[in-house]
């Protein structure tokens, strides 16, 4: 046996180790990002809906308003004072999923970053193993 031979076991070892290593890592990065994707892409089919019934609401809330010399009908007003609530409300959730959907892509960018920091390092480090052997 050559000294040439443990140094071949080595790298092979090494490289299979850190391959399964990255092949792993990859495929947590790509996971994340998938769901980083499908989260855009509830947020928005959830916005579109709001929107849709944010302006039906708006509408229904135009038609019950009276003209500017008009009275103002009791039975009118109520029903306005319902719908304004409902879009208040519609406004709110609104806010609300566009600061829970901001929170959780930056805790996956976060995690995508660590990610690919991992993946650098693996890289550093077999770049240095091979330049040492």
């Amino acid at each position: 046996m050559t000294e040439q031979q443990p140094i071949e076991d080595i790298e092979s070892i090494s490289a299979a180790l850190h391959g399964d290593k990255n092949t792993v890592l990859q495929y947590s990065l790509k996971n994340v990002r998938r769901e980083v994707l499908e989260n855009v892409l509830a947020e928005l089919a959830i916005k579109h809906d709001l929107h849709q019934e944010i302006t039906d609401l708006r509408n229904q809330m135009l038609q019950l308003t009276p003209a500017e010399m008009q009275a103002d009908d009791p039975a009118l007003r109520k029903d306005r004072l319902k719908i304004q609530d409902a879009y208040l409300t519609d406004t709110r959730e609104l806010r609300a999923l566009q600061l829970k959907i901001i929170d959780m892509n930056a805790s996956l960018n976060r995690e995508e970053r660590e990610l690919l920091t991992r993946l650098l390092e693996n890289e550093v480090r077999d770049r240095r193993l091979r330049e040492f052997l």
